[in-house]
């Protein structure tokens, strides 16, 4: 059951929702909330994959060793989605609201399986609720005339098809940073930043 859920949290389902929901709204005509949600995921994305490639080379403590991907990309997908939609109906404080429930769900299924700490998936839930605060004053007000239940039966269609697929990003971060960190002389081989 966890392991099911959790998967919702995945690259391989969220990338494809992303893509879909922008692809949406170019074509609904909210080029504003388009744009302000591709600003939103390439800063909360950017963010992650940096700090995963430092803490994988670089660890601060044991605790914290690679923020949670999963939570935090759940958080600004399925929150930033929840935000576009709900804050016609119930401000921004609805929104945040949505986009917390997310990172609580999938950062509370990865805490459970086992797979990030409690500062791991603090951390990118940081990370994730920043995205939506970007997201929400960027993207303007929303019109009326948007088909969300278009949106919704693709956007199911999608998660459903694709989800218990893996991207399998994390072993390529690891690679990425461990041959191109070290070597320059950031961090030591036992992971201890170097002065």
């Amino acid at each position: 059951m966890l392991e099911t859920l959790t998967n919702f949290g995945d690259a391989a389902v969220l990338l494809p929702l992303s893509g879909i929901l922008f692809l949406w709204l170019l074509a609904a005509r909210p080029v504003r909330a388009a744009l302000a949600w591709a600003a939103a995921l390439t800063v909360c994305n950017g963010v992650l994959a940096v700090l995963k490639v430092y803490f994988f080379a670089c660890p601060l403590t044991p605790s914290l060793h690679s923020p949670s991907g999963h939570t935090a990309a759940a958080e600004v997908a399925y929150g930033g989605l929840a935000a576009l939609f709900l804050r016609r109906v119930g401000g921004a404080g609805l929104a945040i609201a949505g986009a917390v429930f997310f990172a609580v769900l999938i950062g509370a299924t990865r805490l459970i399986l086992g797979v990030h700490t409690l500062p791991e998936v603090l951390l990118a839930s940081v990370i994730g609720l920043s995205g939506i605060l970007l997201l929400l004053p960027l993207s303007g007000p929303m019109p009326d005339r948007l088909r969300w239940s278009r949106l919704g039966l693709v956007a199911l269609v999608v998660v459903m098809g694709l989800h218990g697929f893996r991207l399998g990003a994390e072993p390529a971060i690891d690679r990425w940073a461990l041959m191109y960190l070290w070597p320059l002389s950031v961090c030591s081989p036992s992971g201890e930043t170097q002065a």
